[in-house]
């Protein structure tokens, strides 16, 4: 048997171990929505094939620093990722130097400003993965990245894994498709 889940009718099945989790996220697809499902399964970190844990870290930015002018850059990043953004545009809405802002941004939140733009695109695309089918090239552009090569790189980076097995992982239809 190699289907960690079957569902028949009004039947769920699943295999040992921890393998009463996949029923559980089955039932709150079905009856809470997929965003929950997806949430409840990454943080209870389940997945069919299980190779690494990255694809379940939700970034979450600290922003309890107290440094404003870091928090500032933060805000704009995270509202402005979809643009393309270069360091100068980075200097400029944070009105530091190169030097200072990276100083400051590292101590405050333990990541470059590059690194945390990349990682506000990475979580920007997850969820857009998670919806059925579109182009990675389309999402690619949709968070900030010209080349989709550099942002299948970037999110393998960062996930662990390509944007299509991020999508086989969590899409909409992924509970859907243990129940065929």
């Amino acid at each position: 048997l190699t289907e960690l889940l079957i569902a028949a009718s009004n039947v769920i099945c699943a295999r040992p171990t921890t393998a009463y989790l996949n029923p559980a996220i089955h039932v709150i697809d079905r009856l809470a929505g997929h965003d929950l499902a997806v949430a409840t399964a990454k943080a209870l970190s389940v997945d069919r094939h299980p190779e690494s844990q990255r694809p379940y870290f939700l970034f979450i930015a600290r922003k309890d620093h107290g440094d404003d002018k870091v928090l500032h850059l933060q805000l704009w990043i995270e509202t402005h990722h979809s643009r393309s953004i270069g360091m100068d545009d980075m200097v400029a809405a944070a009105g530091m130097s190169v030097r200072n802002l990276n100083r400051r941004f590292l101590a405050a939140t333990g990541f470059s400003p590059r690194q945390y733009l990349r990682r506000v695109r990475i979580e920007a695309a997850k969820r857009l993965l998670e919806a059925p089918n579109a182009a990675v090239e389309r999402i690619a552009e949709q968070v900030g990245y010209r080349d989709p090569r550099a942002f299948i790189r970037a999110f393998g980076v960062v996930a662990g894994i390509s944007p299509s097995q991020y999508r086989q992982k969590f899409r909409k239809s992924w509970m859907a498709e243990t129940a065929s």
